[in-house]
């Protein structure tokens, strides 16, 4: 399966000494661009990407967008 996924949840948390932890979550969307299950070929690629993922704990009421890429040796569907 390749093409667009909606994603029910997205939970974002990332630290720094300067702010500490945030964390952000809401709904979003996998788009899998490749998804090979073939034993000894299997590779998955795509984007996550969340929209307006509101803050959580002391970051209420703020919001940002989130764009992860991925390409790992790895898919569903192998046993």
């Amino acid at each position: 399966m390749t093409g667009d996924i909606k994603l029910d949840k997205i939970w974002v948390r990332f630290f720094d000494l300067n702010n500490e932890e945030r964390k952000f979550g809401g709904k979003g969307m996998l788009k899998l661009t490749v998804h090979d299950a073939t034993p000894g070929k299997r590779r998955m690629t795509g984007t996550i990407v969340g929209t307006k993922l509101g803050g959580l704990e002391k970051f209420n009421g703020k919001f940002i967008d989130v764009t992860a890429s991925f390409d790992m040796d790895f898919s569903c569907g192998v046993k």
